[in-house]
């Protein structure tokens, strides 16, 4: 009986978590990802890619680290295939893993570049808004 007692204060109580709503939503997430530009980033974004060649904290460091390289990239495309989109209940906290799709002419070797990477975003409330917090990128074998 007190083991009912007990669920019926705690099963009330849980429901307006499930029923919170915050901004980082599924069709957010989506239009982002699609728009083929860099998304807003939190302070602290995290970024571990190969092509950075070590961790980088910030979007500061970011740029610093990945500028250079995108500098020399010309006729970029990109297609992205999601493959899975995770949201917290409460909507402050999201993550999304798929694949790019990649191709690129380097303007410094005169080579055509292609390939696939995988990522991992991982997204955060941030000022009243979703923002990228953090950002992993593998190249995947073909």
């Amino acid at each position: 009986m007190r083991n009912i007692a007990t669920l019926l204060l705690i099963v009330p109580l849980s429901l307006p978590t499930l029923a919170q709503k915050g901004p980082c939503t599924e069709e957010l997430i989506k239009k982002e990802s699609a728009k083929g530009a860099p998304p807003a980033k939190t302070s602290d974004f995290y970024l571990f890619a190969a092509m950075a060649g070590k961790p980088v904290v910030g979007e500061a460091e970011f740029h610093q680290s990945l500028d250079p390289a995108m500098a020399t990239r010309k006729n970029i495309k990109n297609e992205s295939k999601i493959d899975r989109i995770v949201i917290a209940p409460s909507g402050d906290m999201a993550y999304e893993y798929g694949t790019d799709r990649i191709s690129y002419d380097d303007s410094d070797s005169g080579k055509h570049e292609e390939g696939t990477l995988g990522f991992l975003w991982v997204w955060r409330a941030d000022g009243g808004s979703c923002k990228l917090a953090a950002s992993m990128v593998q190249p995947v074998r073909e």
